[in-house]
């Protein structure tokens, strides 16, 4: 899943790029967290996992975790699933892995090798199959 241009649905930063499609050059360059909106991407998640969402993504990013992006905001050719979250790694243009929700059930498929996790009850739980974080936050 490739990322979008937009960041209007998604957590963190992502570098400019030239018309060519190759990165611009930059000296320093630090991702900008972006404060959710409520109401706005991640609609299917309650607001306690979206908090949660933002505060894992804050700890997994010293990790190389550089982009959250809610995936259904995207066209899909048919309904796929109640939640789609895509998971960046730094410098990566498409995502390394997918977390999709259904009928409160997560699971993780890792979009590199095509593998998918068994069922999590929970999104903390299906988060911390890719990077485990202190949740005392």
């Amino acid at each position: 899943m490739q990322r979008t241009s937009g960041r209007k649905a998604s957590i963190g930063a992502t570098q400019p790029r030239r018309p060519s499609g190759r990165r611009s050059p930059v000296v320093s360059y630090r991702p900008a967290p972006v404060v959710l909106p409520l109401a706005e991407p991640f609609r299917a998640l309650t607001p306690d996992e979206r908090v949660y969402l933002q505060c894992w993504w804050k700890q997994a990013s010293s990790a190389g975790i550089e982009t959250i992006e809610d995936l259904m905001t995207r066209p899909w050719p048919r309904p796929v699933a109640e939640t789609i979250i895509g998971v960046f790694r730094t410098g990566e243009d498409l995502a390394t892995w997918m977390v999709i929700g259904q009928d409160g059930a997560w699971v993780v498929a890792s979009c590199s090798d095509g593998t998918v996790s068994g069922a999590s009850d929970t999104l903390a739980a299906a988060l911390a199959r890719i990077h485990p974080v202190d949740d005392s936050f």
